[in-house]
């Protein structure tokens, strides 16, 4: 019985050959399509990737502003403490410097003066 076997085979191999080629026609159309998938799916996610670089830069651009704001407001209130305490050093240097009067003179002075005036 094997030779009537070998001959179902024989004849089937052709019938089989047609529907290989449709499958391996089906397999290339497949192959095709998930390579022009890949690619779109490459180019949206470069897209994405750099959407997410701006959102990043983005984020890092708020937070150095947010910086730059305390920063201001740190100088303006030193500014300020800084003009309040220059009001008051012009307040206080004038009692600071010394006066003219005789009473307030070095003592050398006030002697040199005397023995100019009785000699």
């Amino acid at each position: 019985m094997p030779p009537p076997r070998r001959r179902l085979r024989d004849s089937a191999a052709p019938a089989q050959a047609a529907p290989r080629n449709d499958d391996i026609d089906q397999l290339r159309k497949t192959v095709r399509q998930l390579g022009a998938e890949v690619s779109r799916l490459k180019a949206e996610n470069a897209k994405l990737e750099k959407y997410r670089q701006v959102d990043y830069l983005r984020e890092q651009l708020l937070k150095e502003e947010r910086r730059v704001e305390t920063l201001q407001k740190e100088l303006a209130d030193i500014g300020a403490r800084e003009t309040s305490l220059q009001n008051r050093l012009d307040e206080i240097e004038p009692q600071l410097r010394p006066t003219k009067s005789p009473r307030l003179a070095p003592a050398s002075d006030q002697c040199g003066r005397r023995k100019i005036a009785t000699p």
